[in-house]
């Protein structure tokens, strides 16, 4: 197996194999990530996540899911970074239906749900959120942010509507 996994070559057979070049086409997404180069990150974990949706075999899926998990919140940082804010809720939405309580999975969707005006979906998710961890600071500062966002659009809806009528 190319130590790289470049080309989009089907891995050796065998679940160990395909685990194995998922993680290192993964790895390879994480050092672009941190040279900031998201595009190239994204594709690389795309590739990943291609390798670890190629199982059929029922027996592997917990582990295979295990590992799409890291891999699609990461996909979702780097949308979130290039302010794709609909591509980040949808790798978060596939996250999170493999792991419903995963916190950056659901701060992620929840960022990108309030760059999206989705104030009352974004307030669910932080609120999970901050039932899974309390003291998260990240997780504090954007539910504070929300609640504002919140308030000021009934603010302006009252006003709006007290105008109708006057």
């Amino acid at each position: 197996i190319n130590a790289e996994y470049m080309g989009d070559e089907t891995p050796e057979p065998g679940p160990e194999n395909i685990l194995v070049a998922a993680e290192s086409i993964r790895q390879l997404g994480n050092s672009y990530f941190k040279t900031q180069s998201m595009e190239e990150a994204v594709v690389k974990y795309e590739k990943a996540l291609r390798y670890l949706n190629f199982n059929t075999d029922a027996k592997h899926l917990g582990m295979f899911n295990e590992k799409k998990v890291p891999c699609y919140s990461n996909v979702a940082m780097c949308y979130l970074k290039m302010r794709k804010w609909r591509k980040a809720q949808q790798a978060c939405d596939k996250l999170l239906a493999i792991d419903p309580e995963n916190v950056k999975g659901l701060f992620r969707r929840a960022t990108a749900l309030k760059e999206l005006d989705e104030l009352e979906a974004a307030e669910r998710d932080i609120a999970e959120a901050r039932r899974l961890e309390p003291s998260d600071a990240g997780i504090k500062k954007l539910a504070s942010e929300l609640s504002k966002s919140s308030q000021s659009r009934k603010d302006k809806e009252k006003k709006a509507y007290a105008s109708m009528f006057n």
